[in-house]
């Protein structure tokens, strides 16, 4: 008898542990779901802690273009925003946005005037924003004390503070939101090649593309998201055919950029913009910014970029060859980023 219960014990063992079963599979999904449900609720108490320390900045008023952006809109506005300026005044700078149009209608037809329900609403953007890059975390393969660690720093930087103090910039965020999503579903689509995967990511890149044109590196941050997955080196057609039909959203939206709106800025390639994009990724990586003010701000910066400088090299002495390559992966990644 007891050899029975022994064998049966070590076939549920191996059920669990092989995942061919439908035990493990909804283990899986339990676990998942309890990850992504701690993940979501210390977004929020970290949320609820900077807006305590902060609860000042409720209040404060509008900030240049939000005067002008965030308003009641009629009909006819919002419809030439799909085949015109984003701007129907005509004030900022020309871009086919209708995407960020109608997040800036929302918020002015809903909240209004209302200084405070305004701020809320972005730190609501703020917290999707938190639940949508710990769902693409995990899926890379990220533990949750990494994911928590990247939570605080994000929301302890300055970044976070301009993001959530200038109204206008909430379209940025919600733009942040669906390239996040479009590579959430993206590295499902590779793993588990199902075309609704593959329809909800390219959906996610249209959304995305209409908001900013931040979007538009879409095309290179997708294969380098699978490179730096747990699950990279498999599925390239997968990888391959995704790339591609983002490829072509960009540039299909470039295009009616170039004919609805031919006063748009058009992209560069020069010694200036090259060097501009310099300044913006050492303004996005290194702590402090491009400049500091004050020998306080200074001497902390280099303490603190020497200490990332010094955990690099010790990981990349004592990390495998292929963790390696993934963080290299990564580092390509914040470099395409900083053109955002």
């Amino acid at each position: 008898m007891e050899s029975i219960v022994t064998k049966h014990s070590s076939d549920r063992r191996a059920l669990l542990l092989t995942g061919d079963g439908a035990c493990a599979r909804r283990a899986t999904r339990v676990r998942k779901s309890g990850q992504i449900l701690k993940l979501i609720l210390f977004a929020g108490l970290l949320l609820l802690g900077w807006s305590a320390l902060f609860a000042y900045t409720y209040r404060s008023p509008f900030h240049f273009d939000d005067y002008h952006f965030i308003r009641h809109y009629s009909w006819d506005e919002l419809i030439s925003t799909f085949h015109g300026w984003n701007d129907p005044d005509k004030i900022e700078t020309p871009a086919l946005r209708p995407g960020a149009t109608l997040l800036f209608a929302f918020q002015g037809s809903i909240f209004g005037e209302n200084i405070v329900l305004q701020r809320i609403f972005m730190t609501f953007l703020m917290w999707i924003l938190l639940a949508v890059l710990g769902l693409l975390l995990l899926e890379v393969g990220c533990g949750i004390f990494q994911i928590g660690l990247v939570f605080v720093l994000f929301v302890t930087s300055r970044i976070f503070a301009s993001l959530n103090l200038w109204l206008t910039l909430g379209s940025l965020t919600l733009c942040y939101i669906f390239i996040l999503l479009t590579c959430y579903f993206f590295l499902l689509w590779v793993r588990e090649g199902r075309k609704p995967l593959l329809i909800l990511m390219l959906v996610c890149a249209i959304v995305a593309v209409s908001i900013r044109e931040e979007a538009y590196v879409l095309p290179i941050v997708l294969p380098l998201a699978w490179f730096v997955s747990s699950a990279w080196r498999t599925d390239r057609g997968r990888v391959l055919i995704a790339a591609v039909g983002v490829f072509a959203i960009a540039a299909v939206h470039f295009l009616l950029r170039r004919a609805f709106v031919p006063e748009a800025p058009s992209p560069q390639f020069t010694i200036r913009a090259a060097k501009a994009l310099l300044v913006a990724i050492i303004a996005s990586w290194f702590p402090g910014g491009y400049t500091t003010e004050g020998m306080t701000d200074g001497v902390l910066a280099n303490i603190w970029i020497a200490f990332l400088i010094g955990v690099v090299l010790v990981f990349m002495r004592v990390a495998r060859s292929g963790l390696q390559l993934q963080f290299i992966g990564a580092c390509c990644m914040g470099c395409v980023l900083a053109l955002t």
